[in-house]
């Protein structure tokens, strides 16, 4: 299985920060890379950077476990399998450890982290399209992600 890990890494450019950023199988994640060098680089504190590259952890070891390859889907402008929101509002809903529910606080702080990351994710491929009619089809879809990804308590609870 891969190995998903979280790393502080030092930038001399940027007076040996300390940025966590994240590494699968020893190599830098550039999707990660490069939405977390963006919130950086937009004045988020090196903490909230960190926070969020933990989450993001969380959520590419969700990935490989459950054989999601969301940047191939987003790439083609494919939607999420069918049930994988509700699935992946399951998993950030329960501890690692003890299985345990987490808070509801916990829950909407991790749930706002892989929203602003996935909405990020989804927004870097739809620029790339050309096409007027496959940018309207995706626009739609992008608003209907975006409105299941608000309310992480309408998808979390039946």
């Amino acid at each position: 299985m891969s190995r998903v890990e979280v790393r502080v890494t030092r930038f001399s450019k940027l007076n040996n920060a300390p940025v966590s950023l994240i590494f699968v199988n020893g190599d830098l994640e550039p999707q990660s890379a490069a939405y977390l060098l963006g919130r950086l680089d937009r004045g988020s504190p090196l903490s909230n950077i960190s926070l969020r590259a933990h989450t993001i952890k969380l959520f590419f070891e969700y990935c490989l476990k459950n054989q999601l390859d969301f940047p191939v889907c987003f790439k083609r402008m494919e939607h999420l399998p069918s049930g994988t929101l509700e699935h992946l509002s399951a998993f950030f809903s329960t501890r690692r450890d003890t299985s345990e529910v987490v808070s509801e606080g916990t829950f909407r702080y991790r749930w706002s982290h892989i929203k602003d990351f996935l909405m990020w994710a989804w927004r870097f491929y739809q620029e790339r399209l050309t096409d007027s009619e496959e940018l309207l089809s995706n626009l739609v879809y992008g608003i209907r992600l975006r409105s299941c990804l608000i309310d992480p308590v309408l998808v979390r609870r039946p």
